[in-house]
């Protein structure tokens, strides 16, 4: 039995979050991990889902720094995400960094 719903998610809407692209470049530049952050300010996601997504972005950084990768591909293209970022989460979930 869970404390909270869980629903099931894509791993392209994942990375298309804000908090997912600001826990990735927080832990990138090596900031200290916002996770008091207020994430009240956009109300089309909860704020328990957006902490997530930052907590899923931060642990990306950490994978992607692991593998050697130095140059961060473009996050979108044409406002889509761009495939280089969505085969790099995919590869990260399926060695398990993200869940």
């Amino acid at each position: 039995m869970s404390q909270v719903e869980t629903r099931s998610v894509s791993l392209s809407s994942v990375a298309r979050s804000p908090a997912f692209r600001e826990g990735f470049n927080d832990y990138m530049m090596g900031r200290e991990p916002q996770f008091d952050r207020d994430w009240n300010g956009d109300r089309r996601k909860s704020p328990i889902d957006k902490s997530w997504a930052y907590e899923r972005g931060r642990l990306f950084g950490a994978w992607f720094k692991s593998k050697g990768y130095t140059e961060v591909p473009k996050w979108f293209i044409n406002r889509r995400l761009s495939w280089k970022i969505q085969d790099l989460v995919s590869d990260a979930f399926w060695e398990q960094a993200i869940r």
